[in-house]
C-alpha cells in the first residue's frame, strides 16, 4: 500500500489490492464466460444439425393439411384437384434455377409424401452433371447414401429420401414419411 514492492517487516513480495482484486476476479469470471461460449455453441451445432438432417422437402412438415402446405410454399400451384398440389419451382436443394414439378401427397388430408420431377433437357446440364450435383448435395445435408442398382437413399428421423435416374433427361426425388408409430 506505501508503494514498495517488498513487505519492510517480512521481505515477501507484496500486492497492490487493487490489482490482486482484479486477477481474482478474473480468475472466476473468464472461466465461466469460456464454459458458457462452449455450452452455446455446441447447443446451436446441435439443434442447426437435428432440423438440418431431418429430411422434410421444402420448408414443409409431415402431417401437415393442404392449406398449410399451400401457405407454406412458393412455387406456381398448377394443381387441378384437391387431394394433391403440384406447383413448378426453381430452388430446390442441389437443384437451384432448374426447373423442377414438386408433387404433394396427402393421406387423410395430412402429408405423407412429396415427390420432385427434374426434366434436365430444360436445364441446359447434361443429366450426370444434374445426378452428381444434387447427390452432392444430399450427402452434404444427409450424409452417406445407401446405393442400390437405380437408385440412391437416405433415412433420416422422418424421411425416407430416393433419387432415382429414371430415363435421358428425368430424375425424380421422392420424400416419403417414416411412419411415427
Amino acid at each position: 500500500p506505501d508503494g514498495y514492492d517488498y513487505c519492510m517487516y517480512c521481505g515477501a513480495k507484496a500486492e497492490n489490492q487493487a490489482i490482486a482484486k482484479k486477477k481474482r476476479i478474473f480468475k472466476v469470471v473468464i472461466p465461466i464466460i469460456v464454459l458458457i461460449a462452449v455450452i452455446g455453441g455446441g447447443l446451436l451445432l446441435f439443434f442447426q444439425s437435428n432440423t438440418k438432417n431431418i429430411g422434410y422437402l421444402r420448408n414443409t412438415k409431415w402431417e401437415m393439411s393442404l392449406s398449410e402446405v399451400k401457405n407454406t410454399e412458393k412455387g406456381t400451384n398448377i394443381s387441378k384437384d384437391s387431394s394433391t398440389l403440384i406447383y413448378l419451382t426453381n430452388d430446390n436443394a442441389g437443384l437451384e434455377k432448374i426447373d423442377t414439378t414438386v408433387l404433394y401427397s396427402f393421406n387423410n388430408g395430412k402429408l405423407n409424401k412429396g415427390t420432385i420431377f427434374v426434366n434436365t433437357a430444360d436445364s441446359g446440364k447434361n443429366d450426370q452433371t444434374t445426378l452428381n450435383h444434387i447427390l452432392e448435395k444430399y450427402k452434404s445435408l444427409y450424409g452417406k447414401e445407401t446405393k442400390t442398382e437405380t437408385s440412391y437413399k437416405w433415412t433420416t428421423k422422418k424421411s425416407q429420401i430416393e433419387v432415382d435416374y429414371i430415363m435421358k433427361g428425368s430424375i425424380m426425388i421422392t420424400y416419403n414419411e417414416i411412419d411415427s408409430n
